[in-house]
C-alpha cells in the first residue's frame, strides 16, 4: 500500500508539472523571471531534471537506474524528443526562440536525474533533487529575490526547507531503526536540513548576495517546525511494526556478516570421506556457503503485505 501511494503521488506531481513546464516555455518571458537574471541555461538542466526524476520515478518507483536495460534509454529518448518539440515550438513564441545551447542543457538535466536514480534509492534521490533546486534557485538567481519578491521568496524558503526536512525524515525511517522523539532522532532529523541551509546561504554570500534574514527565519522556522510536528505525532501501529522490522533485519544482516566461509566446519560434510569424494570436499563447501548467502539475502528482502522489502517504502 505504502508503494501505491508514493507512486500515485509522483504519477500526480508529474501530471500537475509538465503542463506547467509546457505553458511557462511557451509564453513570453516574464518580466519578473527577466529581473531575476537567472542563467538560463541552469534553469533547463533544473527544470529537466525534475522532469526526467519525476517521469521515471513514475514509470519505475521501486528501481534505480540500470543501463544495461532498455528503461532509462526509452526515458531519455522521452524526454529528448519533448525537447525537441519544445525548442521547435518556441520559434512561434514572441521573445523566443530554438537554441541549440537549450537543447544540450536539457539533455544535461536528464543525464543528472538518471545517474542520481542509478546510484540512490527513492527516498535519497528525490532528497538530492530537491537540495540542488533549492540550491540552485537560492544561489544562482543574481538578483536579490527578497527585494524583488519578498513574500515569495519567504514562502519559497518556508516550505522549500519544510519539504526537504520532512523527505530526510522519512529517509531516516526507512534506512535506519530510530524511534522518536528520542535525542538521536532529534540530533539525526536536524543535520542535514541545517547543513543544507548553511551551505546555501554561504555560497550566497560568496557568490556576493546580501544576508537575508528574513530568509533564513523563514528556512529555520519551516525545518524546526516540521520536526517539531511529527515529534508530537502519536506513531502508528505500521510504524512500530516496521521500526521492528528494521531492527531485526539489522541484528540479522550484522550476525551473517560475522559468517565467513574458512568457518564451516568439516561436520557439514559427509563423515565418510574417502579418496574418492576428497576432492569434492572445497568445492561443496563453497557451494553451501553461497547457497546459505543466498537464501538469507532473499529472507532479508521478504516483502511486506504490500510486495515492498522493509526499508524500501
Amino acid at each position: 500500500m505504502a508503494m501505491v501511494r508514493r507512486q500515485k503521488a509522483t504519477i500526480a506531481a508529474l501530471v500537475l508539472y509538465w503542463p506547467t513546464l509546457f505553458i511557462s516555455a511557451h509564453i513570453p518571458i516574464p518580466e519578473v523571471v527577466r529581473r531575476a537574471d537567472m542563467s538560463d541555461k541552469s534553469l533547463h538542466v533544473l527544470m529537466y531534471m525534475i522532469l526526467t526524476f519525476l517521469l521515471w520515478s513514475a514509470l519505475k518507483p521501486q528501481s534505480k537506474t540500470n543501463w544495461r536495460h532498455l528503461a532509462p534509454w526509452l526515458t531519455l529518448a522521452i524526454v529528448l524528443v519533448y525537447a525537441l518539440c519544445d525548442e521547435y515550438l518556441q520559434r512561434f513564441v514572441a521573445g523566443r526562440s530554438m537554441d541549440a545551447h537549450d537543447l544540450v542543457a536539457d539533455l544535461v538535466g536528464a543525464v543528472a536525474a538518471l545517474v542520481v536514480v542509478s546510484i540512490f534509492s527513492f527516498w535519497p534521490a528525490l532528497l538530492t533533487v530537491t537540495a540542488t533546486t533549492i540550491y540552485t534557485l537560492a544561489v544562482f538567481t543574481r538578483a536579490n529575490l527578497t527585494e524583488l519578491l519578498p513574500v515569495t521568496s519567504t514562502v519559497f524558503h518556508l516550505g522549500a526547507h519544510s519539504f526537504f526536512t520532512l523527505q530526510w525524515i522519512a529517509c531516516l525511517r526507512s534506512k535506519f531503526a530510530m524511534r522518536r522523539p528520542d535525542r538521536r532522532w532529534l540530533g539525526m532529523s536536524l543535520i542535514a536540513p541545517l547543513g543544507l541551509l548553511l551551505v546555501t546561504k554561504a555560497s550566497a554570500l560568496i557568490s556576493g548576495k546580501a544576508f537575508e534574514g528574513w530568509d533564513i527565519l523563514a528556512a529555520a522556522v519551516g525545518i524546526l517546525g516540521t520536526i517539531a510536528i511529527i515529534a508530537a505525532t502519536p506513531r502508528t501501529g505500521f510504524e512500530e511494526e516496521a521500526m521492528r522490522k528494521i531492527e531485526s533485519i539489522s541484528i540479522a544482516r550484522s550476525r551473517s556478516t560475522s559468517i565467513r566461509p574458512w568457518a564451516l566446519k568439516w561436520t557439514t560434510l559427509p563423515r565418510r570421506a574417502t579418496a574418492v569424494t576428497a576432492p569434492w570436499i572445497f568445492p561443496l563447501s563453497m557451494y553451501r556457503c553461497i547457497t546459505a548467502s543466498i537464501w538469507s539475502r532473499r529472507w532479508l528482502d521478504i516483502p511486506t503485505s504490500s510486495g515492498v522489502p522493509w526499508g524500501n517504502s
